[in-house]
């Protein structure tokens, strides 16, 4: 059982959030699927480099400037629903030029305005007011944004937990170069956790990086990067260049790890739960 760790946000910060979730998603899918259009290639000189540090900075900047659009807009007094009469910006190619503006002061780059909603999704629109934040996926309806969200970097700020995600990415694709048979997440939970415990500073119980190791487990899986839970017996990445760019400080380390991961240790029936690597 996975105990979540949640953060309440305000309905500026959910909006901020929201939007920093949109641009990494359109990222890696220009990255994946590829586009011939130039303002892609714009886009992509400016966040493909960016790592969990910068999307949290370009977080807590947006939340400064949604915080002033919000407590600026004047009602226009038009619409059947109260929350069309709200500061609102759309996914469309046109419907975020206040967005785009605010971003190209963030960063000091133009940011282009592109079509920020999935190749194949509609677009959104979302509202915000000072006390709840709303999105209209357009043909599909209304739905209210939670205000409780799983903790993560970008939200906490939580360095100890930032540094374990990219050490846990990075052991996974070491892992993946050095045997692409091994799929063991109980094996990979087990000894990651206690190499952890052993080589880090970390003041935290088994118990405690256990949980941790569930928790980022999962959000690596949510985040499209692998296919499995920590609940599961087996797993397999889906990892693409732009996952791991900025993390080659982890690397030796995570070498480190996987070799200790895949150390032959006997079963009482005389099997190997892995292979020892030569």
């Amino acid at each position: 059982m996975i105990k979540k760790k949640l953060v309440e946000l305000s309905s500026v910060e959910a909006t901020a959030y929201w939007w920093v979730l949109v641009i990494q998603r359109k990222v890696r899918e220009i990255v994946v699927h590829g586009s011939s259009e130039p303002t892609h290639d714009q886009f992509l000189e400016i966040f493909y480099n960016y790592t969990d540090l910068e999307w949290r900075m370009l977080y807590l900047k947006l939340i400064e400037y949604i915080a002033y659009d919000v407590a600026t807009y004047l009602p226009k007094g038009q619409g059947t629903y109260s929350y069309v009469d709200a500061f609102h910006q759309d996914t469309d190619q046109c419907g975020h030029v206040q967005l785009s503006r605010e971003l190209s002061a963030i960063v000091h780059s133009t940011v282009p305005n592109i079509r920020l909603a999935g190749f194949q999704e509609k677009d959104s629109v979302i509202y915000t007011t000072r006390t709840r934040t709303s999105v209209w996926y357009k043909s599909c309806g209304i739905n209210y944004l939670p205000t409780d969200y799983e903790a993560s970097y970008i939200l906490t700020g939580d360095e100890e937990e930032r540094m374990f995600y990219n050490l846990l990415l990075c052991t996974m694709d070491a892992l993946k170069h050095k045997d692409e048979s091994f799929q063991s997440i109980p094996i990979l939970r087990e000894r990651f956790c206690a190499e952890y415990l052993h080589s880090s500073a970390s003041q935290k119980e088994i118990e405690d990086v256990t949980m941790m190791f569930n928790r980022l487990f999962n959000q690596i899986s949510s985040r499209g990067l692998l296919v499995g839970k920590y609940f599961r017996d087996t797993y397999f990445t889906t990892f693409c260049d732009i996952d791991l760019v900025g993390l080659d400080s982890y690397r030796e380390n995570a070498e480190h790890y996987a070799d200790i991961i895949l150390e032959k240790e006997s079963k009482k029936d005389g099997t190997f739960l892995c292979k020892k690597m030569e």
